[in-house]
């Protein structure tokens, strides 16, 4: 599959995630975060299922989950390296376009080779978002 057709293939699956939401938003249930439990499942289902893709192919390294959190601009996502678990914003999910999610996965994923914001770390970075300063 090229760059181009995963492009577009996690495009569509974003078109589809929101008439997702749409329909979990109708339902009752919210959280103290004013977020549905439905809506925060499939948050978690989503992402789970975009890292694993994403993954695979450049870094293929051991994750240990995907949660979401509710921070709203101070952290769009953050790895804990020691479990390996990634945490993204739900505004990041929300908000932040496709190619952005994308970043911050890939930046996510790099971290697991390479702790700090280091030259190598952005070489990681660079080689699967060659345009990685231009998003955002």
């Amino acid at each position: 599959m090229t760059a181009d057709n995963r492009f577009h293939d996690f495009t569509r699956r974003t078109a589809n995630l929101e008439k997702s939401k749409a329909k979990a938003d109708d339902q009752t249930g919210e959280n103290a975060n004013g977020i549905s439990k439905t809506t925060l499942k499939l948050y978690k289902s989503f992402m789970q299922s975009y890292v694993k893709r994403l993954n695979d192919a450049p870094f293929s390294v051991t994750i240990g989950g995907v949660r979401i959190g509710s921070a709203k601009y101070t952290r769009l996502a953050q790895i804990n390296l020691k479990t390996r678990v990634i945490t993204f914003s739900r505004f990041a999910i929300e908000n932040v376009p496709e190619r952005g999610r994308r970043y911050l996965v890939l930046h996510e994923l790099a971290h697991v080779h390479e702790a700090s914001h280091n030259q190598h770390f952005w070489n990681l970075v660079g080689r699967h978002e060659p345009d990685y300063k231009y998003i955002g």
